[in-house]
């Protein structure tokens, strides 16, 4: 848990990836840079179970215009991820 805390906190932006079926929207979050005001964000985007939901730390943006993204693991399962989101398409 601290660990996902000092993500947030040293993160220049975190986004929100939330969609139903296989097609998703990337938001910025700008809530508190709490665990705990994350996750209830998450739980907020998830819809009571009918959608999925994942937050991602954002440590930079590369020269073509696109986030370098992490996976943040708030449910502490081991999982990771990177991907590169073009900046266009974060509302």
């Amino acid at each position: 848990m601290e660990t996902l805390q000092k993500q947030i906190e040293e993160a220049s932006l975190i986004l929100i990836f939330a969609g139903e079926g296989e097609r998703g929207t990337w938001k910025a979050y700008h809530g508190k840079d709490t665990v705990r005001a994350l996750k209830m964000r998450l739980t907020k985007e998830r819809c009571g179970g009918s959608r999925w939901a994942s937050a991602w730390s954002v440590t930079g943006i590369d020269e073509y215009d696109c986030y370098r993204a992490y996976l943040l693991d708030v449910n502490d399962t081991g999982a990771y991820d990177v991907r590169y989101i073009n900046c266009s398409i974060v509302r």
